[in-house]
């Protein structure tokens, strides 16, 4: 896997999503981390092929709800094909 080269942004967005993460779920944020970090979504925010950090952080959010609710980010409509 190619790690992203823009760590300062990848931070960011990382700490962002855990956030609302943590708020929809009622759990802290390093408990929202846990989850992010095994999740399909963050590991295609770590691949820079996929270049997933130029998503906001609320986009990403939104992909990895879609990833909790179908088990798969790639039928969110940020980033499925037509």
């Amino acid at each position: 896997m190619d790690n992203v080269t823009i760590p300062e942004k990848f931070y960011w967005q990382e700490a962002m999503v855990c956030h609302y993460i943590a708020k929809q779920k009622g759990i802290s944020d390093i408990e929202a981390l846990e989850l992010f970090v095994k999740s399909k979504t963050h590991a295609m925010l770590l691949n820079e092929k996929m270049k997933m950090y130029f998503f906001s952080p609320e986009a990403l959010f939104e992909i990895y709800k879609v990833e909790e609710e179908t088990g798969d980010p790639r039928n969110s409509p940020y980033i499925s094909e037509p």
